[in-house]
């Protein structure tokens, strides 16, 4: 569940997830590789709650087009290409953005009809308005403040609407065992990066980035045992671009 950073202020990677930043090419090569048949099986819910709310009517009501499902979706820090792949075979016309060679290597051969592009989610290189739909699954958790709150307005900037999926608090006693599993698999990582998931936890996890920035969200859903959410926001929304 470790967030997608490949060394500092590079927070469009996947490999953060594996090691960290002064992981060697050979390392992060057999990381890409094993990613996918590891945690693939773990994560198919959460993908299948992205892929639905694509296809949600709020989401598809906001969206430009004939309404039948998005036609242009970024997939943003998209690691090997699982869920490039599954947007891609539901029809969608997907570009996936990373900045490990690595990851987006295996992400060719994985989710062939994909685009993929080296790029900082920070800075991406594409017009405002460009998608149609932009998703971004576990790594703002991992960024620090200022960079989560650059790629999240970069989204914005470029997607009529925005799918976050990201770890949440507790809502109900059902849902404990889940948050405590993902917080002792993010203490494991440990470093900056848990650093940043447990102030990211401490300030309300994805719903407490959402209400700070006075974003609503179109439709949501809950995943991982309820360990996380997925919402969807609409773009080029009331958003203070971070200084």
């Amino acid at each position: 569940f470790a967030g997608r950073r490949s060394g500092a202020g590079r927070p469009s990677s996947f490999i953060g997830r594996i090691g960290g930043a002064g992981m060697s090419v050979w390392l992060e090569s057999w990381a890409a590789r094993l990613y996918e048949p590891l945690m693939g099986p773990v994560l198919s819910g959460l993908r299948a709650r992205i892929t639905a709310l694509c296809e949600h009517p709020n989401v598809l009501a906001a969206c430009p087009g004939d309404g039948s499902r998005p036609r242009r979706v970024l997939d943003c820090c998209c690691g090997p290409g699982g869920m490039s792949r599954l947007l891609r075979e539901r029809g969608m016309e997907v570009t996936g953005v990373d900045v490990s060679d690595a990851m987006l290597e295996c992400a060719r051969r994985r989710a062939p009809g994909v685009t993929f592009l080296h790029a900082d989610a920070r800075r991406l290189p594409f017009a405002d308005g460009k998608f149609d739909v932009a998703v971004i699954s576990l790594a703002l958790h991992s960024m620090d403040a200022e960079t989560a709150d650059a790629v999240l307005h970069e989204l914005l900037r470029v997607a009529a609407v925005v799918i976050v999926a990201d770890f949440c608090l507790a809502e109900r006693n059902l849902e404990v065992p889940a948050t405590a599993v993902i917080r002792a698999v993010e203490w494991s990582v440990g470093g900056e990066h848990y650093r940043n998931c447990r102030r990211f936890m401490e300030h309300g996890g994805l719903e407490g980035l959402l209400y700070r920035h006075r974003l609503t969200a179109l439709s949501r859903a809950h995943a991982l045992g309820g360990g996380a959410t997925v919402a969807a926001i609409a773009g080029q929304a009331s958003f203070t671009p971070p200084k």
